[in-house]
């Protein structure tokens, strides 16, 4: 880097050169136990790489008593996202498969929901501008659009939850500054119809908004996993616990912050975080300067004008 450029230009062309690579980690602690100790401790990388791009945003599922996870794969060169299961014990030549999911354009965290007996998934559909309910059709490979939930919003990361006899919806909006907006829903089932909340957005953060995971209750509290972006998109994660969640009103306070081992070599971010039993299933990243990130920007920019 030229040391002469003034340091916001620095920043603009370190990012215009940079990559962000995710790794899915499980950890063998179960998610309230970071409320007192937030060190994520031993992490089981999954080191599992498509050319060009990373897997992220781990859904943990059960596949014949199997421990396999529904993830979001991204590819640099296209510059958008699919999902894949992903069989962390698997051999690394079959370990991963594409998913052709019934929803155009770019796909991502894949969020599972069991509601009647029946499987559900829920992937960030932004650019398709519809929060889109997908049914098992043959779990876990094969899936159907089941219902429309939003239509016309820019959805992202949308994390639904039952809680206290209704459907929340906790989600960002790709159209309106997603990194630090926090939008929420409510239905009376899982179909809808589903209503804005009055308060919408209901936060603005950008250190513990945007969603970043599954909630999950302890001692008859609800905490909700957040991204903190004050530093860096997904650079930590903050989990809330929510103090008001009623038609009218909504607060939550944060409760404690888990960052990114600096010893690990995902050190750079963590964004992700799903409760299963006695495991919780993160991801993290780890930045790299790449040459190649501003060419595949510059070719993607170039299609969109041609």
């Amino acid at each position: 880097m030229i040391p002469s450029l003034p340091a916001r230009l620095r920043r603009r062309v370190r990012a215009r050169l940079r990559e962000d690579i995710w790794c899915v980690g499980i950890v063998a602690k179960p998610a309230h136990a970071f409320l007192t100790d937030p060190t994520l401790g031993p992490v089981r990388w999954i080191e599992l790489f498509p050319p060009f791009g990373y897997y992220a945003d781990p859904f943990p599922l059960l596949d014949g008593g199997r421990l396999k996870l529904l993830v979001e794969g991204y590819d640099h060169v296209a510059g958008r996202g699919y999902i894949a299961l992903l069989d962390p014990d698997g051999p690394p030549t079959s370990a991963v498969r594409r998913l052709d999911l019934p929803v155009p354009g770019h796909l991502s965290y894949p969020y599972l929901i069991e509601d009647g007996g029946q499987t559900f998934c829920l992937p960030e559909s932004h650019q398709a501008r519809r929060v889109v309910l997908l049914r098992a059709a043959a779990f876990p490979t094969d899936w159907t659009v089941d219902s429309v939930l939003l239509d016309g919003f820019a959805g992202v990361d949308c994390t639904p939850v039952h809680h206290d006899g209704r459907w929340w919806l906790f989600c960002a909006d790709n159209d309106r500054r997603d990194q630090e907006l926090l939008f929420l829903f409510m239905a009376d089932a899982l179909r809808g119809p589903w209503r804005p909340h009055p308060g919408n957005p209901v936060k603005t953060s950008r250190r513990s908004a945007r969603p970043g995971g599954r909630p999950f209750v302890h001692e008859g509290a609800l905490y909700r996993p957040a991204q903190d972006c004050s530093r860096t998109y997904g650079g930590a994660l903050v989990l809330n616990r929510v103090l008001e969640l009623t038609p009218e009103r909504f607060a939550e306070e944060e409760a404690v912050r888990v960052a990114p081992d600096p010893a690990s070599p995902y050190r750079d971010g963590l964004h992700h975080f799903v409760p299963f039993g006695d495991l919780t299933i993160i991801d993290a990243k780890r930045e790299q300067l790449d040459l190649g990130t501003a060419r595949r920007a510059l070719a993607r920019y170039l299609r969109g004008r041609g």
